[in-house]
C-alpha cells in the first residue's frame, strides 16, 4: 500500500451565528494515508478527539511532494500504536530520500515486528535528524564517509569496432 503525504486544513463546523461571525479556530494537520478519502477520515477522527464535535469541516486538502528527494536524509519518527496488550509510544529512525519513503519503511517494520496494522498506528512527529543524532546501529554503519558498495560482477564494455551482434559465449565477469 503506497502512502502519500497530505496536508489538511479544517475546523469545527460553526453551529451558531456568533461562531460563524467570530470564526472557529482553524487546525492544520499533516497526515500520511494511501488516498484522499482515507486522509480525510483520519483527519475527522483527530478533529473529533480535539474539538469534541461530531462533524468537523475540511476546508482544504492537498498532496505534499518533497522538493529535495534526491538526497539521503536520516528521519526520526515518533509514533503511538495499539498492540494486543495496550498503547505504546516509540521513537524510530530510518534513512531514506523522502519522508514518505521513511514512513513506508516504518509501516512495513511495525507490521513485521509488532503485528501493528495501519489503522493501529498514529504518527506523532516526523523530523530530519543530523548524523550525530543517529542512535540506531543499522543506520550508523552508513554514516562512515568511506563506506562503499563493492561491485561483485563487472561486465567489461567492448569497443564499438569489436562489438558483434550475436555472440556464442557468455561474457566473463571477473
Amino acid at each position: 500500500m503506497p502512502i502519500a503525504q497530505f496536508e489538511l486544513v479544517g475546523r469545527r463546523r460553526p453551529r451558531t451565528q456568533v461562531e460563524l461571525k467570530k470564526g472557529c479556530p482553524i487546525y492544520r494537520m499533516r497526515i500520511f494515508a494511501p488516498n484522499q478519502p482515507t486522509a480525510k477520515s483520519i483527519f475527522n477522527v483527530f478533529m473529533r478527539k480535539r474539538t469534541k464535535t461530531k462533524e468537523p469541516e475540511v476546508l482544504r486538502i492537498r498532496n505534499i511532494r518533497e522538493k529535495h528527494s534526491h538526497t539521503i536524509k536520516n528521519f526520526s519518527i515518533t509514533l503511538r500504536y495499539q498492540s494486543r496488550t495496550g498503547v505504546h509510544n516509540q521513537a524510530r529512525q530510518y534513512r531514506d530520500t523522502t519522508t514518505v519513503g521513511a514512513i513506508n519503511q516504518m509501516f512495513a517494520e511495525m507490521a513485521s515486528r509488532h503485528r501493528a496494522r495501519f489503522r493501529d498506528i498514529q504518527i506523532v512527529a516526523v523530523s530530519v535528524i543530523k548524523p550525530s543524532q543517529v542512535t540506531r546501529p543499522s543506520l550508523k554503519q552508513f554514516l562512515n564517509p568511506k563506506f562503499k558498495f563493492p561491485m561483485m560482477r563487472r561486465i567489461r564494455k567492448a569497443r564499438p569496432d569489436q562489438k558483434a551482434k550475436y555472440i556464442a559465449s557468455r561474457p566473463t565477469t571477473w
